[in-house]
């Protein structure tokens, strides 16, 4: 039997980022996450399961992960966590040095996808 199934326009994740490059290889961003419908919802009850506010970063290392073999995260925070009707995110900072003999997977449809993000058609 098939479930029906929402919309991707209420079904997503949206990310938006600000990268920078300086001419020594520091790569800096700073991103704007908003997930919808079964997404948002899948990761606010992750959030709201975890018993040690450290976990709270790890969907962020792995996303980061994904792309880049080397980063530090300078500043997290959680949107909309208990706030159901609206979309959840993460806002987030990241810098990753020495970027130019650094190991970058760039994907199709974009730097930040991973495995769990859904398609996109290009």
């Amino acid at each position: 039997m098939r479930l029906p199934q929402q919309a991707s326009s209420m079904n997503s994740i949206q990310r938006n980022a600000k990268l920078t490059l300086d001419s020594t290889g520091l790569l800096k961003g700073e991103v704007e996450e908003l997930r919808l419908g079964d997404r948002a919802w899948a990761e606010r009850q992750a959030q709201l399961a975890m018993t040690r506010k450290e976990d709270r970063i790890k969907p962020i290392e792995s996303i980061l992960s994904g792309s880049l073999s080397s980063f530090r995260i300078t500043k997290a925070s959680i949107v909309h966590l208990r706030e159901t009707a609206q979309p959840f995110g993460f806002n987030y900072s990241f810098e990753a040095v020495d970027i130019a003999s650094a190991r970058v997977r760039l994907k199709a449809g974009g730097f930040f996808r991973h495995e769990g993000d859904p398609p996109v058609s290009c």
